[in-house]
Formats: C-alpha cells, structure tokens, sequence
C-alpha cells in the first residue's frame, strides 16, 4: 500500500514539473503578445464589462490593473528577476528531492527493521558505555 501511493505522489509530482516546465515559455509568450496589442484597450473592455454596483468606474479599472499586474507577475520574469512561476518549479523541484530522500529514508528503515532514531540511540550508548 506504501509503495503504491509513494508511486502516486510521485508521478503526480513529476507530472506537475512537466507541465510547468512546457506552458510557462508559453504562458509568458502569450502574456507579452496581449500587452503589444495595448493593454489599456483590453483592461477598458473589461471594466466597461464589469458589472459590480458599489464600484466606481476608476475602482473597477483599477481592480483590473492590479488582476492584470499579478498575472504578470506570475507568468512573466523582469529585467534579473525569475517569475513567480519560476519560483514555484524551484520550489518544486526542492520538494520533491526532499520527498525522494524522505522516501528513501522509509525505505532503508523499512528493509532494516530498526529505524535510524534507533540506531543513533543504540549507538550514544555505546560512546557512553565506552571506558576512554
């Protein structure tokens, strides 16, 4: 049963690095090809669509300045910056080399039968017990 979800979280982990890895060129591609043909039109139609009552119309203009800022803050890296995107593969990447020792380490506890806390205590004992 162990093995068998270990399997699982890591195709599922591996799967998402894939895909992070081949739409974020994309995601930042597209991102830049909206803003060259005027943002300023399309962040206009969307406010002029927005139909939130308590807003004015520069509060909703501003809502989606802000909506527009954050999404290319995660799809699009700045001059010596990384995406937010970026950071999260990084981050990802970090997490499942951390799963893998993590599972490595249940592993070699498993097929020894005495886990590593275990021996570390057994092994002090012995330091202590030792004369000089």
């Amino acid at each position: 049963m162990f093995l068998r979800y270990k399997h699982a979280l890591m195709a599922h982990m591996s799967d998402f690095m894939a895909e992070l890895d081949r739409y974020l060129p994309r995601l930042a591609q597209a991102v830049e090809q909206v803003e060259a043909t005027g943002i300023g039109t399309l962040l206009n139609r969307a406010a002029e669509a927005d139909d939130r009552p308590l807003m004015r119309r520069d509060e909703v203009l501003d809502d989606w300045r802000r909506r527009w800022a954050g999404i290319r803050a995660w799809f699009v890296a700045e001059a010596g910056e990384h995406s937010r995107t970026a950071e999260l593969a990084v981050a990802t990447r970090a997490g499942v080399s951390s799963v893998i020792a993590l599972l490595r380490q249940i592993t070699e506890s498993q097929r020894g039968g005495v886990n590593r806390s275990t021996q570390l205590k057994h092994l002090a004992q012995w330091v202590f017990d030792v004369a000089d």
